[in-house]
C-alpha cells in the first residue's frame, strides 16, 4: 500500500492511466466524495521534474535539451564533417541519435568504444560525430536526455535534489545499467518497492490456437472477446500483438464489421503527420513555396479543415471536380500563384461567392510570405501560425473531441518547434518545413477517449496493466521474439557483451520469456494464437511458447469446449429483388455510355447513370489520353471543314489537291497552331504544347496520305455533330458523331442513285470489330448512330484507328466493297452474317437494352467476368466478390483502404 506522498513510477502511460481508474474505482467503492490524486508519473517525466528542481537550486546547471534540439545538434555534427555526402543527413542524425542514447544507458559512454572505431570507417565517423556532439554540449552547457540518469547520480551524490519517502516502480520488466545506478544511492536514502502486479499468485495455464490463415484467426479471436463482454459487460480484455501498427488496420475491420464488440483502443498512435487536420496544414504551408500535383492540390481543397459549412465544402468538391481537375494543363504541377491567377481567371467565368472567398483567402497568404532567405525556427512558426490562421484554419467543422486535441497538439508542435532557435541556426523555408514534417513524423498521437473493454497492444505496453482476458495473436517464430536489429553504428561485439536490446537473437528470446512469463500474470485466461499459412507458406509458432510448456501444436478454437461454436459468420443475406422505379423517358438526356454500361454489367449502369457514381479524374503529368484524344478530334475537324479564320478540305478532291502541290503539311499545321494557344505560364507548357501540336500535326498527316487519299472521292459532311435522339419511348441519348461522309455521286453505280453515307468514328487505342457481336453490345456506339442518327442507312460504318503504335486504318462494315480500303462485306469477325442482317441485329439489341435501362435493371452480371469488373471501381458497392459470381484472386484489383 503507497503512503501519503509516495510516488509511482510506471514504464508507460497505459499503466499509469490503469493505476488511477483504479485507484478511483476503489476511492468510490469506499463511498467517498472526494480524494487525493496520487503522484503516478512517467519513468522519463520524473527525471524531468528533478531536472528541474536542480536548474532552481544551481542556475548554472547544463539546459535539459529536447529530442527534436537533440536531433538538430546531431545534424550539425554529420554535416561538419559530410558536408557533402550522399547519404540522407537527417537519417544519419537519427542513427547517430539513436547510438548515442544505448551508449549512454548501457555503457560508461563514449569511452566504451576504446580502440573498436579504428577498424571500420563508419565506426570511425560516429567517433569524430559524437566528439563533436559532446563537445558542443559541454561548451555550451546542453545536457541530452540519455544523459539524465547519470548527470541526477552526480547531482543526488552532491544533495542538490532529495529522493521521495516512497518510491514504488510499478510493472518494470527490466532496468537499463543506467536506470540501475541512478537507483542504487535512491534505495539507500528512501522505501523503494518494485511491484510486479499479478492477478494469482499462480501463473495462469495459457493455451495455444491455429488456424488457416490471419483473418481466420483475427474472426476467432473477435468471436471470443463477443462471448466474454457478453458474460461479463465490464470485462478488461487485451489482444496483444507484436505489430500493432501493421494489424492495425485489419483489426479494425475485423472488430467492426460482425455484431456489435463495444469499444476498444489501440495503444500506438498515429504519427501527428498522418492525422487529416496536421497532414492539411502542412501541406497548405509546403503550397506556399514549392508546387503540388494536382492530387494534392485537390486533397486540399475538400479537406474539411479549411471550411466553414458543409454546403462549402460539397460547392468546393463539386468545384474541384468539374473544372480544376478538368481544365487544360500541361503542369505537372501547380504553385499558389499559378492557382490564384487560375482562380481570377475562373472568378470572370463563373462569379461565386465561393471562388471569390478563396481566392481572397489565396491572395493574403501570398502577401505573408518572407522575402528572407532564412530565419531562425521561432520567426518561421509565428510565420506559420498567421499564414494558418489567415487562411481560417482549423475551420468549424472541426470541432470534434479528437479534432480539438490534435489542434492543441499541432500548437504544441508548433512550440517545439520553435525551439530549434536554441543554436541560434537560421533556416530555409525548405529547411524549416523539413524540421516540421519531421518532428510531425517522429511525434505519435492517439486522442484521450474513454476507458474502453478491449485494448490492443504490444507486449511491452501491457506492462503493469491487469485484464479479465488475454488473446496474444500472430506469436509465430517470425514475430517472437523481435528479429535482432543491431545499431550499425556500433560494433556488434559491443553491443552483445552490454546486453542491448536487439543485438544478440538469445537475449531477445530471454526477454520475450520473461516478458511472456508476466503477460501470464496480467489475467486469469491468456490464449497464444498464430496462422498456419501465410503469402510466404508454412508459418510456425513461437518457439517462446514450448519453452514456457504452452503446447504449440496445431489445435482449432473451434475444437475446444470452452471456446467452441462462438466464432460468427457474416452472410448475404438473400431477397426479393425489388426493381428500381423506371427510368422517365422526360428525365434527360443520357449518352452513349449509358447503354455501353448497361451491356457490360446492370449494375455499372444504375450505379454510374442514376446513382451518379463516378471516379474522379485522375490529373496526369501534361495531357492526358482524353484531352490528346479531343486534340486529335478537333485537329480533324478544322482540317475537313471550314472554321471562322481558315478553310477546310470539304472533299476527297480538296484533300487530293493539296498533297500534290506538297503543302498537306503546312495546311495541317497551320490549323494545329490555330487551335493549340500557348499559355503564358511557364516555359516548360511552351515547350510541352509545341512538342504536342508537332505530333498531332504528324500523326494527322500520315493519317491523310495513308488512308484517306486510298479512298473513292467523298464530301464530308458533318465533323463533330452534335445530335439529340431518341430510342423508342425509353431513354433519349445525347450523341456526337465524329464524322459523316457523303460518296460523291458520280462514283456511285447506277442503280444506288439515292445518297450514301459512311459513317466514321476516329479510335487512337486498339481497335477490335469483336465489340460489335451480339448479344449486349461491347461498343454500341456506332450501331446506335448507324440507327438513329443519320439521314439513312449507311452504306458504310467504320472506327478510324489513328495511332502511332498501331496499324493506320480503317476497320468496320460495309454493304460493298470499295467504298473503305481494306472493309469488305466478307471480311472481319462479323463475316457469317450479311451487312443489313448485322444492323438489324443491333437495332434489337440496342431496344433490349434500352429497355433494361429503363426498367431498373440493375443485376450484377459483368459480361466478360473479371476483366469486366477489373477497371470499373465499383466493387465496393456491388461487393461482386462475395456473390461467388467471381473467385476474389480472378480480379486481380488494386488494394482499397
Amino acid at each position: 500500500m503507497a503512503s501519503d506522498g509516495a510516488v509511482i513510477l510506471t514504464s508507460n502511460q497505459r499503466a499509469a492511466r490503469y493505476l488511477l481508474q483504479q485507484h478511483v474505482a476503489l476511492a468510490r467503492s469506499r463511498g467517498l466524495v472526494g480524494w487525493a490524486t496520487p503522484q503516478i508519473v512517467l519513468w522519463d517525466a520524473w527525471l524531468s521534474k528533478l531536472w528541474q528542481d536542480v536548474v532552481l537550486a544551481d542556475p548554472s546547471a547544463p539546459v535539459l535539451v529536447t529530442s527534436a534540439q537533440e536531433h538538430e545538434l546531431w545534424r550539425a555534427a554529420v554535416r561538419s564533417f559530410d558536408a557533402a555526402t550522399q547519404w540522407n543527413e537527417a537519417a544519419l542524425a537519427t542513427l547517430a541519435q539513436q547510438a548515442w542514447q544505448l551508449l549512454q544507458r548501457y555503457t560508461e559512454g563514449l569511452a566504451s568504444l576504446g580502440r573498436h572505431h579504428l577498424f571500420r570507417p563508419d565506426w570511425q565517423q560516429f567517433q569524430k560525430w559524437a566528439t563533436k556532439f559532446s563537445t558542443d554540449n559541454r561548451r555550451n552547457g546542453w545536457l541530452p536526455q540519455a544523459q539524465l540518469c547519470r548527470e541526477l547520480e552526480v547531482r543526488l551524490g552532491q544533495n542538490q535534489w532529495q529522493p521521495p519517502a516512497q518510491l514504488i516502480l510499478w510493472g518494470f520488466d527490466e532496468f537499463t545499467p543506467a536506470q540501475q545506478r541512478l537507483l542504487d544511492p535512491v534505495k539507500a536514502a528512501s522505501s523503494v518497492h518494485i511491484v510486479h502486479p499479478s492477478v494469482d499468485a499462480e501463473p495462469a495455464t495459457g493455451r495455444s490456437f491455429t488456424f488457416t490463415s490471419q483473418t481466420d484467426e483475427l474472426e476467432a479471436v473477435a468471436a471470443w472477446a463477443r462471448k466474454r463482454l457478453h458474460t461479463d459487460t465490464a470485462a478488461r480484455l487485451a489482444i496483444i500483438t507484436t505489430k500493432v501498427g501493421e494489424d492495425r488496420g485489419l483489426i479494425y475491420r475485423t472488430l467492426t464489421s460482425g455484431p456489435e464488440i463495444g469499444d476498444f483502443n489501440f495503444s500506438l498512435g498515429h504519427p501527428l503527420f498522418h492525422t487529416p487536420l496536421v497532414r492539411t496544414a502542412l501541406t497548405l504551408l509546403r503550397w506556399i513555396w514549392q508546387p503540388l500535383p494536382p492530387q494534392e492540390v485537390s486533397a486540399l481543397l475538400q479537406s474539411p479543415s479549411l471550411y466553414r459549412s458543409y454546403e462549402s465544402l460539397l460547392q468546393l468538391a463539386e468545384f474541384d471536380s468539374d473544372v480544376f481537375l478538368t481544365r487544360d494543363a500541361a503542369d505537372s504541377s501547380t504553385t499558389l500563384e499559378q492557382f490564384t491567377r487560375w482562380l481570377q481567371s475562373a472568378l470572370a467565368r463563373t462569379n461565386t461567392a465561393l471562388v471569390a472567398d478563396l481566392l481572397s483567402r489565396c491572395q493574403k497568404v501570398l502577401r505573408l510570405r518572407s522575402r528572407r532567405d532564412s530565419d531562425p525556427a521561432d520567426k518561421w512558426a509565428e510565420r506559420f501560425h498567421k499564414i494558418l490562421e489567415t487562411f481560417q484554419f482549423p475551420s468549424p467543422l472541426a470541432s470534434s473531441s479528437a479534432d480539438f486535441q490534435t489542434f492543441q497538439r499541432w500548437s504544441q508542435l508548433l512550440d517545439e518547434f520553435s525551439t530549434l532557435s536554441f543554436n541560434r541556426a537560421t533556416f530555409s523555408a525548405q529547411e524549416a518545413l523539413e524540421r516540421l514534417e519531421q518532428i510531425a513524423n517522429q511525434t505519435i498521437f492517439q486522442p484521450e477517449s474513454t476507458p474502453a473493454n478491449i485494448e490492443i497492444l504490444g507486449p511491452l505496453e501491457a506492462s503493469g496493466s491487469l485484464f479479465h482476458g488475454i488473446f496474444f495473436i500472430s506469436c509465430t517464430e517470425d514475430r517472437w521474439p523481435l528479429p535482432a536489429s543491431p545499431n550499425p553504428l556500433l560494433p556488434l561485439d559491443l553491443q552483445q557483451a552490454h546486453a542491448m536490446p536487439g543485438a544478440i537473437r538469445g537475449a531477445n528470446v530471454t526477454a520475450a520469456g520473461k516478458m511472456t512469463e508476466r503477460l501470464l500474470r496480467s489475467a486469469p485466461e491468456v490464449n497464444f494464437s498464430f496462422p498456419a499459412h501465410g503469402p510466404d507458406g508454412e508459418i510456425r509458432p513461437s518457439a517462446v511458447l514450448a519453452s514456457l510448456g504452452i503446447d504449440p501444436s496445431p489445435r482449432a478454437l473451434e475444437n475446444d469446449r470452452a471456446l467452441a461454436a462462438v466464432r460468427s459468420k457474416s452472410e448475404l443475406i438473400a431477397t426479393d429483388d425489388v426493381l428500381p422505379r423506371p427510368w422517365q423517358f422526360t428525365r434527360g438526356h443520357l449518352s452513349v455510355a449509358a447503354l455501353r454500361s448497361q451491356a457490360a454489367c446492370p449494375f455499372q449502369a444504375f450505379a454510374n447513370q442514376r446513382l451518379e457514381v463516378r471516379d474522379l479524374r485522375e490529373p496526369e503529368d501534361g495531357l492526358d489520353a482524353l484531352q490528346r484524344g479531343n486534340l486529335l478530334h478537333d485537329l480533324l475537324h478544322d482540317v475537313w471543314l471550314d472554321t471562322p479564320l481558315l478553310p477546310g478540305l470539304k472533299t476527297s478532291a480538296g484533300l487530293r489537291r493539296i498533297v500534290e502541290d506538297g503543302t498537306l503539311e503546312n495546311f495541317v499545321e497551320e490549323r494545329a497552331a490555330a487551335l493549340i494557344h500557348l499559355p503564358e505560364f511557364s516555359s516548360w507548357d511552351r515547350e510541352f504544347l509545341i512538342a504536342e501540336r508537332e505530333r498531332v500535326s504528324s500523326l494527322v498527316c500520315r493519317w491523310l496520305t495513308e488512308v484517306e487519299l486510298l479512298r473513292a472521292p467523298f464530301e464530308v459532311v458533318e465533323a463533330e455533330a452534335k445530335r439529340e435522339i431518341a430510342i423508342e419511348n425509353l431513354v433519349q441519348l445525347r450523341v456526337r458523331l465524329d464524322r459523316l461522309d457523303k460518296l460523291v455521286p458520280s462514283e456511285q453505280p447506277s442503280s444506288t442513285p439515292q445518297d450514301e453515307y459512311v459513317l466514321i468514328d476516329y479510335k487512337t487505342g486498339k481497335v477490335e470489330l469483336k465489340g460489335w457481336q451480339t448479344p449486349r453490345l461491347d461498343e454500341p456506339q456506332l450501331p446506335i448512330y448507324a440507327d438513329y442518327a443519320v439521314p439513312a442507312q449507311p452504306a458504310a460504318i467504320a472506327f478510324g484507328s489513328i495511332s502511332a503504335s498501331h496499324e493506320m486504318c480503317f476497320k468496320g462494315l460495309a454493304n460493298r466493297g470499295g467504298i473503305l480500303p481494306h472493309v469488305e462485306p466478307d471480311r472481319g469477325p462479323l463475316r457469317t452474317v450479311s451487312f443489313a442482317e448485322m444492323l438489324a441485329d443491333w437495332h434489337a439489341d440496342i431496344l433490349r437494352l434500352a429497355g433494361e435501362f429503363a426498367a431498373g435493371e440493375a443485376r450484377v452480371s459483368p459480361k466478360h467476368g473479371a476483366e469486366t469488373c477489373k477497371y470499373c471501381g465499383l466493387q465496393p458497392l456491388c461487393r461482386v466478390a462475395e456473390t461467388g459470381y467471381l473467385l476474389r484472386d480472378d480480379l486481380d484489383l488494386e488494394p482499397h483502404d
